[in-house]
């Protein structure tokens, strides 16, 4: 009884460190405190910030897909330096991108932090997110 007890403390223990150490790296990667990162924005976040047109919408998602309304611009998510004359040249413009769940925005956001852009957001779960929050996308 008393060598389950202990399996069941180390099992417990190795949970904790795995959870820990992803919860950590999922912070680090979005902490909105450091102007280096790009920041996840949820669907009904990014709502009111369409209806106030206060940021330039990209899909990034390859292959095509059903846009949100107002899309400013449709680039593959691995072409962004190629392409990058079409986004703002206000390197504080707050700019945001998506795909179908969330992966490929990620990449998008990362590379235009590198560029320098300053204010990169990424819609958590993509076009997926958005749907499921009952948002249209166009047909």
């Amino acid at each position: 009884m008393q060598i389950k007890s202990i399996w069941l403390g180390v099992l417990v223990a190795i949970i904790v460190v795995v959870i820990g150490g992803g919860c950590s790296k999922k912070q680090a990667s979005t902490d909105t405190s450091q102007s280096n990162t790009y920041k996840n924005v949820a669907p009904e976040e990014l709502k009111p910030m369409l209806e106030e047109k206060s940021v330039f919408l990209v899909d990034v998602h390859i292959p095509e897909q059903k846009h949100i309304a107002d899309t400013d611009l449709i680039v593959p998510y691995n072409e962004i330096e190629k392409n990058i004359k079409k986004f703002p040249s206000d390197k504080g413009a707050r700019i945001v991108l998506y795909c179908r769940s969330g992966g490929m925005s990620v990449e998008a956001a990362r590379k235009l932090i590198e560029l320098g852009y300053e204010n990169v957001f990424s819609l958590a779960g993509g076009v997926g997110a958005w749907t499921a929050a009952g948002y249209p996308v166009e047909e």
